[in-house]
Formats: structure tokens, sequence, C-alpha cells
């Protein structure tokens, strides 16, 4: 009577501190995640101040007007636009040496020294 009874309280036990870890466990994890959803909170949060700077500054005119003469090419009454071509791009040395006649020989030797 007293082994049963024994071993009735050992299994017990034994479920007891089963529970325990796995409680011990699921509460670490939990605490991991809130920290985690804290963390992206935190940067949901910068990220929000950031857009309403932005949206403050898209409110103002001279934003506005400066969007509307950059991207739309758009110029008060009176004003005229003035695009200045861009200048053509520079021969590189390679390129120069191969419109010589020097065979390829030549111009690897030219190239290194």
């Amino acid at each position: 009577m007293k082994r049963i009874l024994f071993f009735i309280v050992v299994i017990a036990s034994f479920v007891i501190i089963n529970n325990l870890i796995h409680s011990i466990y699921n509460l670490s994890q939990k605490k991991d995640l809130i920290t985690k959803t804290k963390d992206q909170l935190t940067r949901e949060q910068q990220e929000n101040a950031r857009l309403k700077k932005l949206v403050s500054q898209a409110e103002q005119p001279q934003f506005v007007e400066e969007e509307a003469r950059n991207k739309l090419q758009m110029v008060k009454p009176g004003e005229q636009i003035v695009i200045v071509p861009t200048s053509a791009p520079e021969e590189t040395g390679v390129n120069r040496r191969n419109r010589n006649g020097d065979p390829k020989w030549k111009q690897w030797i030219d190239l290194f020294l």
C-alpha cells in the first residue's frame, strides 16, 4: 500500500514538474514576443513621425511650387524654361587607342605600360 502511494506521489510530482517546465518555457517565448512587438512598435512610430513630417512639408505652398517646377516643368507667367544641353561624353584612352591602326598586342602593351 505504501509503495502504491509512493508511486502515485512520484508520478504526480513528475506531472506537476513537467507542467511547470512547459509553463516557464511558454512564458519566456511570450516575453520574447512582447519585446519584439515593442521594438516593432517603436520602429513604426518613428516611421509614422517621419511620414507626418513629409505630409506637413508637402502641404506647404513652397514645396508644391518646387515640385511643379522640377518634375512637371511648369513655369510662372512671364518666365521661360532654359534647357542646357548635356555635353558629349569624353573619349577614354582605351577608345582612342582602338582607333589607331596598332595591332592588339601593341594596344595591350600600351595599356599596361
